[in-house]
C-alpha cells in the first residue's frame, strides 16, 4: 500500500515538472536522431546532406506530432503550433546539431547516453499523455474513448506520423511502417494510456 502511494506521488510530481528546456531538448534531439537513423536505413547516401529541407521538415513534423494530431482530432487550426517560434527554433537548432556537427550523432547513439536520453524521454511522454488527457477532458468531459485517444496520440504521435515523415522525405517502403514492427518508443505509450 505504501509503495503504491509513493509511485502515485512520483507520477503526479512528474506531471508538475517544468518541461522546458531540458526535457524538450531531449525530446527534439531524440526525434532528430530517430529521423536521421530512419533515413539512413532507407537511403543509400547521407540524406540530410543531399536533401536538407526534406530532412528538416520530417524532423519538425515528428517533433511536433502530438500537437499536429491533437489539432486534427479536435478540429483546431494547425497555426496554433506556430504560436511558440522559440520551440521551432530550438528543434531546428537540434536538427542542425545532430545532422551537421561531427560526432554528435555517434555520441547520442552510444548505449549509456541513449539510456539516459530514453529515461528522460519517458518522463516527457508521461507529461504529454497527462496533458493530452487533461486537454481532452476540458473539451469532452464524459467521453472516455476521446480521452484515451488523445492521451495515446500525445504519447505516441511520433510513431503514428513516422510514415508521413518518411513520405515527406520521399522514402517510404511498405515493410518499414512502425506499426508493423513496434519499437521501444511505441510500446510504453500504449501501456501508459491503458
Amino acid at each position: 500500500m505504501v509503495a503504491k502511494m509513493d509511485f502515485y506521488a512520483i507520477c503526479m510530481a512528474s506531471t508538475k515538472l517544468k518541461m522546458s528546456p531540458v526535457f524538450e531538448i531531449v525530446h527534439y534531439a531524440l526525434m532528430a536522431v530517430n529521423i536521421k537513423r530512419d533515413l539512413h536505413n532507407l537511403s543509400p547516401f547521407p540524406y540530410e546532406r543531399k536533401h536538407p529541407l526534406a530532412s528538416w521538415l520530417a524532423t519538425i513534423m515528428i517533433c511536433f506530432s502530438g500537437g499536429i494530431l491533437s489539432c486534427l482530432l479536435f478540429g483546431k487550426p494547425l497555426a496554433v503550433l506556430l504560436v511558440n517560434p522559440e520551440k521551432i527554433a530550438l528543434a531546428s537548432l537540434l536538427w542542425y546539431i545532430v545532422n551537421y556537427v561531427p560526432g554528435v550523432f555517434s555520441l547520442l547513439t552510444t548505449r549509456p547516453v541513449l539510456s539516459i536520453i530514453l529515461a528522460l524521454k519517458e518522463v516527457h511522454r508521461l507529461y504529454n499523455v497527462h496533458n493530452g488527457v487533461k486537454e481532452a477532458q476540458s473539451l469532452h468531459p464524459y467521453q472516455p474513448l476521446i480521452l484515451f485517444t488523445n492521451g495515446f496520440l500525445k504519447g505516441a504521435a511520433g510513431e503514428v506520423l513516422m510514415f508521413f515523415a518518411q513520405l515527406s522525405a520521399g522514402y517510404v517502403k511498405p515493410n518499414t511502417h512502425h506499426f508493423l514492427a513496434p519499437n521501444v518508443f511505441l510500446f510504453p505509450s500504449r501501456l501508459s494510456c491503458g
